[in-house]
């Protein structure tokens, strides 16, 4: 029996010597050089992540494998739901950059977009944190509790509460 297989090795040993294994499975996944890196070094989180530190050099490429196509699923969901987006997105985008906007028109937008600006500094790093990363890096609430180290339900909150925060100072302001 080869001892490389039955003995117990450190996964990330297994993961540097699998990388050209893992690459070629990302690349026949469909994705570019430049996403290959982004899904490795999220593979390569979830190495150092991994509670089990020697593990069969079989399972631990099976669990290297697994690791690198769920990393490839999910970012083709995420792309998917950008993509779902984007045509509110470019119909927003032509409402607000319509040539027929008056001065006024201008001066008001500005105005909003401060008061937003103004609102969002007001909000303490606790609530403004999870709305950052929930609308403008388009994490889920468990992805951000993982970030922030808190509870999924402890994201939520804040999530709820800087919203409403952020309401009641809009409203306040006009």
């Amino acid at each position: 029996m080869d001892t490389d297989t039955a003995s117990a090795v450190p996964l990330m040993d297994v993961f540097l010597k699998e990388l050209p294994l893992l690459k070629c499975i990302i690349a026949g996944m469909g994705f570019g050089r430049r996403d290959a890196e982004d899904i490795i070094q999220d593979v390569s989180v979830q190495v150092l992540k991994q509670r089990m530190e020697n593990m069969s050099r079989p399972s631990a490429k099976a669990w290297l494998k697994r690791v690198t196509v769920n990393k490839c699923i999910s970012e083709y969901r995420r792309r998917a739901r950008f993509q779902r987006r984007v045509p509110a997105v470019f119909k927003r985008q032509q409402a607000l950059a319509s040539p027929a906007l008056s001065p006024e028109g201008e001066m008001m937008q500005k105005e909003q977009a401060d008061m937003l600006r103004q609102a969002l500094n007001e909000l303490d790093d606790s609530l403004l944190m999870p709305l950052v990363l929930r609308f403008f890096c388009d994490h889920n609430a468990s992805e951000i509790a993982e970030i922030l180290h808190v509870k999924a339900s402890t994201v939520r909150s804040r999530l709820r509460k800087a919203r409403m925060r952020l309401a009641d100072t809009l409203m306040k302001g006009e």
